[in-house]
């Protein structure tokens, strides 16, 4: 029997900010990764370790002359005109 592992969603900026110093620390300092913690909770409430990393590492990415909290702003404000985009053209079934 294989065991598996249930991760909690996380929606405390606290936590979130430690998994990114702790996951991305040679890309983020402590002041982003708390300033891109608070943001991610406060425009997805609770999220995901995989998509904190995953929109994390995209906006370290994509940063070379902008901050890299403008960078998740603007991957956020993606996401969500994608999302609401898929609710008026996609039904779910």
């Amino acid at each position: 029997m294989r065991l598996v592992k249930v991760i909690p969603l996380l929606e405390d900026p606290k936590a979130v900010s430690k998994l990114i110093l702790e996951s991305l620390s040679d890309s983020v300092d402590i002041l982003d990764a708390d300033a891109m913690a608070v943001l991610l909770i406060e425009r997805l409430g609770k999220v995901g370790c995989k998509t904190v990393l995953r929109l994390v590492e995209r906006a370290v990415a994509t940063t070379q002359s902008i901050c890299k909290v403008d960078a998740l702003t603007g991957i956020l404000d993606d996401l969500a005109g994608d999302e609401g985009t898929a609710e008026r053209l996609c039904e779910t079934i």
